[in-house]
C-alpha cells in the first residue's frame, strides 16, 4: 500500500526546496509532489521533477474563495493515474509539518481501521450548525443543484466539513473526485468531504479510530491548551502541526499555530507576522512558527 503525499504551497523556490529536502531527509523511501499554486515564476525556479503547476486563481486569492478541485485533479492524473502501487494519497498544506519519519506506516494503519474513502480531522456533517462555510452556501441554488444531481444518497442535503489540511483519500476516492465534470469551485473544507460522502463513500474523522492527530487542537489560546495528553506519548501519533488559518493564498496576517509535538517536548504556542514557516531543531522538542525567514536545523534563508 504506497503513498504518495501532496505538498500543496504558493511559496517561493528556495522555501520550497528547503521543505522537500527537509521531507526526504526525514522519509529517504517517501513519495512526495509539490502542488505549486503560486507564480509561475516560482514555480519554473523551483524545476524539481517532483512538482506540479497548478493554475488556478482561487489558490492566489482570498482563502474563503479556495478551490482545491484542480489541485485534486492535477494529482490523480499526473502521478496517481499510471502508477497502480499508489493506494492512498495525503494532502497537506504547506505550513503543515511532519515529525514521525514513519509517519506513512502510520497513515497506512489509519487506513486499515476503515474502508472510507476520506480521513480528515473534524470530519462531521455540518447540516444545523452554525460553521460558516455552511451556512454561506446552504442558500446557493446552483451549488444545491450540483449535490442533488450528483448524490447516491437518500439526503442529497447532507453537507460536511473538516479540516484542510491533512486529508487522507484512497485511490478510489481520488479518483472519482476528478472525475466529476464541470465541479463549481466551493471552498474545499466544506466541498471535499461533502462531495466523497455523496458519490458514496464513508468519510471518516481521524480521532473517531485513531489517536494520530490526537494533538492537533482547534486552536492554543495558552501554554495549558498545548499540553499532550499524559496518557498517550507523542512517539505513538503523528507529530504534525498546522496553523489555524492557513491557505496557499494566503501570506500577510497572523495567524496562530496549532499543536506541534515530539518526544519528550513540551509545546507552547507562538503568533508570528509573516509569510513563511520557520523551522528550529531545538534539543529537545521540534519547534516551529510562521516568520518571516525560514531556516531548518538553525540554518536561516530570506524571507519569501
Amino acid at each position: 500500500m504506497a503513498v504518495l503525499t501532496a505538498i500543496i504551497t504558493h511559496l517561493e523556490a528556495p522555501a520550497v526546496r528547503r521543505q522537500l529536502d527537509y521531507l526526504r531527509d526525514l522519509s529517504p523511501a517517501s513519495r512526495f509532489v509539490v502542488c505549486h499554486g503560486g507564480s509561475r515564476a516560482a514555480f519554473e525556479e523551483l524545476a524539481d521533477k517532483d512538482a506540479l503547476f497548478i493554475d488556478d486563481p482561487s489558490l492566489r486569492g482570498s482563502a474563503r474563495q479556495q478551490s482545491y478541485n484542480a489541485i485534486l485533479r492535477a494529482v490523480y492524473e499526473g502521478r496517481v493515474a499510471q502508477d497502480t502501487d499508489i493506494e492512498l494519497v495525503y494532502f497537506m498544506e504547506y505550513d503543515h509539518l511532519v515529525l514521525a519519519s514513519d509517519f506513512e506506516r502510520r497513515l497506512e494503519e489509519l487506513a486499515g481501521a476503515s474502508p472510507a474513502g476520506l480521513f480528515a480531522k473534524g470530519a462531521s456533517r455540518r447540516n444545523d450548525t452554525n460553521w460558516p462555510h455552511f451556512t454561506r452556501y446552504k442558500d446557493d441554488a446552483g451549488i444545491n443543484r450540483f449535490f442533488a444531481e450528483l448524490s447516491c444518497r437518500d439526503d442529497p442535503w447532507a453537507r460536511w466539513g473538516c479540516l484542510g489540511s491533512g486529508m487522507l483519500l484512497r485511490r478510489e476516492a481520488l479518483a472519482a473526485l476528478s472525475a466529476v465534470p464541470d465541479p463549481p469551485r466551493v471552498y474545499l473544507e466544506m466541498f471535499i468531504p461533502t462531495v466523497v460522502y455523496h458519490l458514496g463513500f464513508d468519510v471518516v474523522d481521524v480521532d473517531a479510530v485513531s489517536d494520530l492527530y490526537a494533538g492537533v487542537l482547534p486552536g492554543v489560546e495558552s501554554p495549558a491548551q498545548a499540553l499532550i495528553d499524559s496518557r498517550a506519548t507523542p512517539t505513538d501519533r503523528l507529530c504534525l502541526f498546522h496553523l489555524k488559518q492557513r491557505g496557499p493564498g494566503r501570506s500577510n496576517r497572523k495567524e496562530q499555530l496549532r499543536v506541534l509535538v515530539a518526544a519528550g517536548g513540551n509545546v507552547a504556542p507562538v503568533r508570528h507576522d509573516g509569510n513563511t514557516p520557520c523551522f528550529a531543531d531545538l534539543p529537545d522538542h521540534f519547534y516551529a512558527s510562521r516568520g518571516t525567514g525560514s531556516s531548518i536545523g538553525g540554518v536561516a534563508s530570506g524571507s519569501a
